[in-house]
């Protein structure tokens, strides 16, 4: 119950305990029934019946049923995740009909007539208001490096958990015995009034992946490329370099001399002298690069070129949701990967591998999505360069989309929420299709729980 949830809370977060509090007060009925007296007689005496309804939350102590997620970061000690917060969100108004059924079944025993129901419409609306009231004291401040391994990736995924508002009664008797007032519980339950949403203070998935050895889960998680030139019969695994800076301030274009430089920061000059030592030098692999990078001809997709070399060269390259793409011109849009990709080959050369960084080549087109509403779509002649972003609520607005079974304008709708700050209006003028107002509240809806709305949007009417 209530006083067992403060408990633990007031542990992790040294938070006051507080203890259930009474909502509402009622006189059931009054009856003559059969009492036992001071003197020990059993004598018809009038008895009394009181509720006495208190607010209470109900509390799943494991909380390791997770039926939402919030956050997945890569972090490492050289490459710390910054740190957030999470909030208790309520959910809904649902009432558990059965436990509701059971509970007037007991108080309908003690003679409560059908329009009791009234006073426990009242206890069950002050519950609710001093559950939605409430629920922000009990936020969780998130630190994502805490405990991290070094010499090696961290991927830990946050979320939430479902729990339920309550409202618990005690039913009371009271009496004369010919001697004293006697009184004292004779009955109580509980039945929810709503929902909420409760998150777990520590990551619910968690792996570590050492630095020297191909990894693919790794690489599913962060993006990347593993490729096994036929000259040298081992596995090489890169790793797309990530972005640095706030959303603002992110580059607006990329060369391929310049992407060249960040894939080499990020997995270290071994593998490039490694590369060097095979006969590839950098500008060498600066110019396939060139050649190989994706182009676009709109903001759904990014083609990569169908390309291949006589030395064969085994490769796998993963493309996660919210990889983010930099173009080579900054008049144009910066891309996202929208859908999982991924793509194999049996035949590519070990040069072009390198090169190419973290590219797959082929003529299929990537799913992706704009993420600069008033750039340029992509264009024939413009390249485009992937990077791992460094803002966790990017990639958990793509994973909405490439986990839903239906997709259309509103995926593109919350990104711009986020990105651009874009109203329904907003919206509207780009997209030719646009979207209803129910789609933009359940795209608004979706940043909101990413914790990509900011109090100035949530106070704005222009959102909500």
């Amino acid at each position: 119950m209530l006083t067992t949830l403060l408990t633990v809370l007031a542990i992790k977060q040294e938070l006051p305990i507080e203890q259930p509090k009474q909502i509402h007060s009622s006189q059931i009925a009054t009856r003559q029934e059969e009492r036992k007296m001071a003197d020990g007689t059993m004598k018809t005496v009038s008895v009394t019946y009181t509720v006495n309804f208190y607010d209470g939350l109900s509390f799943n102590p494991s909380g390791d049923n997770i039926t939402r997620d919030f956050q997945t970061l890569n972090v490492r000690p050289e490459s710390p995740g910054a740190r957030f917060r999470m909030e208790r969100v309520w959910e809904s108004d649902e009432i558990n009909d059965d436990q509701l059924f059971t509970a007037m079944n007991k108080l309908n025993g003690y003679g409560a007539l059908p329009t009791f129901g009234n006073e426990v419409f009242v206890a069950v609306q002050r519950t609710r208001n001093i559950a939605k009231k409430n629920l922000d004291k009990y936020g969780i401040d998130i630190d994502p490096n805490k405990g991290i391994q070094s010499g090696g990736w961290t991927t830990r995924t946050y979320g939430y958990f479902l729990d339920s508002a309550a409202v618990s009664f005690n039913i009371w008797e009271e009496y004369d015995n010919g001697k004293v007032r006697v009184s004292g519980s004779v009955d109580s339950g509980s039945f929810d009034v709503g929902n909420y949403w409760v998150p777990k203070p520590e990551p619910y998935n968690e792996r570590f992946s050492p630095d020297g050895q191909p990894d693919k889960e790794k690489q599913v998680s962060m993006g990347g490329i593993t490729f096994e030139p036929i000259t040298t019969g081992v596995n090489y695994q890169v790793n797309l370099p990530q972005l640095t800076g706030s959303w603002g301030q992110l580059p607006a274009s990329q060369t391929a001399a310049g992407y060249m430089g960040d894939v080499t920061k990020e997995n270290g000059e071994a593998l490039i002298d490694t590369m060097k030592g095979m006969g590839y030098s950098i500008p060498k692999m600066i110019d396939v690069l060139k050649q190989l990078a994706p182009e676009g001809t709109d903001m759904n997709a990014l083609n990569f070129p169908d390309h291949e070399e006589d030395d064969p060269c085994a490769y796998e390259f993963d493309a996660p949701p919210g990889v983010m793409w930099i173009p080579s011109d900054p008049a144009y849009q910066t891309m996202m990967t929208s859908v999982s990709y991924n793509t194999r080959r049996l035949r590519f050369s070990d040069l072009q591998a390198m090169a190419y960084g973290s590219f797959g080549f082929q003529a299929q087109g990537m799913r992706t999505l704009c993420m600069n509403m008033e750039k340029k779509e992509p264009a024939k002649g413009v390249k485009y360069f992937p990077y791992r972003p460094n803002d966790p609520i990017i990639p958990m607005l793509a994973k909405r989309t490439n986990e839903s079974n239906f997709r259309g304008p509103w995926d593109q709708a919350r990104l711009w929420i986020y990105t651009d700050k874009a109203t329904i209006e907003d919206v509207n003028k780009v997209l030719s299709n646009g979207v209803g107002t129910s789609a933009y509240l359940m795209a608004l809806a979706d940043v909101g729980w990413a914790g990509g709305l900011d109090e100035k949007m949530l106070k704005d009417p222009k959102y909500i």
